[in-house]
């Protein structure tokens, strides 16, 4: 039940005034006194009730402005590095220096098809270990991803094929000494219809996702 509260107001004050000034004082006024402080008490609470608001409009309040808030905040945009680029990731520098695409691996000894509807990537990159200590590479955490925001490990079939025709080369897993550049290669096995292809190293504890844009 809702009350006006302008009107409520105006008959206690009346009755206060009445009972203060009327041509019928009460008898007793130790008892008029009483029923003054009880009306003022029951005034003063039914008007803290309607100023103040209930618990769910304040919490409802908070809420509100925690979204906006969070809308507010930015997320901080992911560097996005090129072909031929350097970048540093941990212990490592790389530099991707080339990206091809094939239907097939091998020599005139053995030779491996991509799957129906699909193709090889190969990724060629050199790294450099900046840190004291030998450290070891694992170039299968890294992640190949299309336009269709797929994802895509490396294909065990196609790095397996062009280790066997290659030489010179590091595959998948590979030590690398302090201060010391080599060569990498991993092979990815995409859908034919795979584009804008960006390759993902991912980060830890301590370091960021690194992206390199290969090809459109």
């Amino acid at each position: 039940m809702k009350y006006n509260m302008s009107y409520l107001l105006t008959i206690l004050l009346y009755s206060l005034n009445k009972g203060a000034h009327g041509r019928a004082p009460l008898r007793n006024n130790g008892f008029s006194g009483f029923c003054k402080s009880i009306l003022l008490i029951i005034l003063i609470i039914m008007l803290t009730g309607c100023c103040c608001p209930p618990p769910s409009q304040i919490s409802e309040s908070k809420s509100n402005t925690t979204s906006t808030t969070n809308s507010n905040e930015k997320k901080p945009e992911k560097t996005v590095y090129k072909l031929n680029d350097v970048f540093t990731h941990g212990d490592f520098r790389y530099k991707i220096t080339e990206v091809s695409k094939t239907n097939k691996i091998g020599n005139k000894y053995s030779v491996v098809k991509a799957s129906e509807g699909g193709v090889f990537i190969i990724v060629n990159f050199t790294e450099e270990n900046l840190s004291k200590e030998t450290k070891t590479v694992y170039s299968e955490r890294f992640l190949l991803i299309d336009n269709k925001e797929r994802e895509f490990r490396s294909s065990s079939k196609g790095t397996t094929a062009l280790a066997m025709s290659s030489a010179n080369k590091d595959f998948l897993l590979s030590e690398v000494q302090p201060g010391i550049k080599h060569k990498s290669v991993i092979v990815f096995e995409v859908p034919e219809d795979s584009a804008a292809l960006t390759i993902k190293i991912p980060g830890g504890w301590s370091t960021e996702d690194v992206y390199v844009k290969l090809l459109e």
